[in-house]
């Protein structure tokens, strides 16, 4: 019969290389790692891991396994947590994923419209695209605003479904007083020299928008420095030591910046609703009706 123990033991060799390590990790003595792996290999009649002089590794038929367990563990993980909020709240929870310029303008009055706080329980969860993807996929969120560069493939998981909110054409962003803030159009070739605050990764929809832009005009950005940080970003750029890109409805007016659209396609970033496809029987009406009132929100036809 099939333990979690067992799988927890599988998953610590893989891990740290050895029995004795697993051990410590697990704070188990190593009988009883040895016990764990023997029924779990005696359970599935074959092998799942090879030992040396050097420490253990997983066979092909443990890493198929391990890579089952893993799954499966996830999901009991989140079928205890919510039965947890079924018991300590009595009613619907909902862990929805968002981004910041996005959720700041759209997510408040929809979830008090929504009964957030009343009828139903939310808990907000801030990230990046990729890393709220996963949580979607794993179960660990029922649904999440996500951004990307218009045009990318989208989401095809069978477990997920989608909605597009928003299109919204990048712009450059110049401190008030810059010398192209006057200009209603701008080249981007004008900027060629200019000290550029980019996106830490080369994944995020700006990054890869600004360079193939830029590319496009015939130059490399240089850089002033990384961020994520829109406040930070929009300081840097009211001070007229650095540009950005930016989407319009991102613009943060306490500051003395301008949004300019330029003679170059900069591309559109595209924010989409995307929720599980197999929500629970008191989850399903409440993620319809959260959908409605995001389109309602994002003012989709």
């Amino acid at each position: 019969m099939l333990d979690l123990r067992q799988f927890a033991v599988l998953d610590a060799i893989a891990r740290t290389g050895s029995l004795a390590a697993a051990a410590r990790d697990l704070h188990y003595g190593q009988p009883t790692i040895s016990h764990h792996l023997r029924a779990l290999e005696q359970h599935l009649g074959t092998e799942l891991v090879t030992r040396s002089a050097t420490g253990a590794a997983l066979t092909p038929a443990g890493e198929l396994f391990l890579d089952h367990a893993r799954a499966a563990t996830t999901r009991l993980a989140v079928a205890e947590r919510e039965v947890a909020e079924l018991r300590d709240f009595g009613g619907t929870v909902l862990r929805i994923g968002t981004f910041e310029s996005a959720g700041a303008r759209l997510l408040p009055q929809v979830l008090a419209e929504l009964g957030a706080g009343h009828t139903v329980q939310v808990e907000l969860v801030e990230g990046e695209p990729l890393g709220l993807l996963e949580q979607l996929l794993d179960g660990s969120l029922h649904c999440a605003l996500l951004y990307d560069l218009d045009g990318d493939t989208s989401v095809t998981d069978a477990a997920l479904r989608q909605r597009t909110l928003e299109r919204e054409p990048f712009r450059i962003m110049l401190g008030a007083e810059h010398p192209l803030a006057g200009n209603e159009v701008i080249d981007l070739a004008d900027l060629a020299d200019a000290d550029w605050i980019r996106s830490r990764s080369v994944l995020e929809a700006s990054e890869r928008a600004l360079l193939a832009a830029a590319g496009a005009a015939g130059f490399v950005p240089n850089t002033l420095l990384h961020s994520e940080d829109y406040s930070l970003v929009h300081a840097f750029v009211a001070a007229n030591v650095g540009v950005a890109l930016i989407v319009e409805s991102a613009v943060d007016t306490r500051y003395r910046v301008v949004a300019r659209p330029t003679v170059q396609d900069l591309g559109v970033r595209r924010v989409r609703f995307v929720a599980t496809a197999t929500p629970s029987p008191g989850q399903a009406g409440v993620l319809a009706h959260l959908e409605d009132l995001l389109i309602g929100a994002a003012g989709v036809e």
